[in-house]
């Protein structure tokens, strides 16, 4: 495929807790990767986020939120701009809600 576009989430975003007490956890975030020498994408739509938390029925205590994931966003030009220019960057930044780990670009 040469060209990707993103027009909803794409996401492997991890599970949110559903324990009520302090065994269970919300899931981490996966991992994305991307790779095409055209890719159109919005603001938000590649989400490796982690799993909600759950209030805890002890006292007032709320569990912590799953780790993010990674997302590596490999791509020649995106939104129109070329790899490594600022727009691109600014691009896949905020296609992300985690950020991108790692990027390269594709011949």
């Amino acid at each position: 495929m040469s060209v990707v576009r993103s027009n909803g989430a794409d996401a492997t975003t991890g599970h949110n807790a559903t324990c009520d007490d302090a065994q269970g956890g919300p899931g981490a975030g996966g991992s994305l990767w991307v790779r095409a020498k055209t890719l159109s994408v919005g603001v938000g739509v590649l989400d490796a986020s982690g799993g909600a938390p759950k209030a805890i029925s002890q006292p007032a205590i709320t569990g912590p939120t799953g780790g993010i994931g990674r997302v590596r966003v490999d791509y020649a030009t995106v939104n129109g701009q070329a790899f490594g220019s600022p727009a691109a960057t600014s691009a896949t930044g905020a296609a992300t809600t985690t950020g991108v780990g790692h990027s390269a670009v594709v011949p």
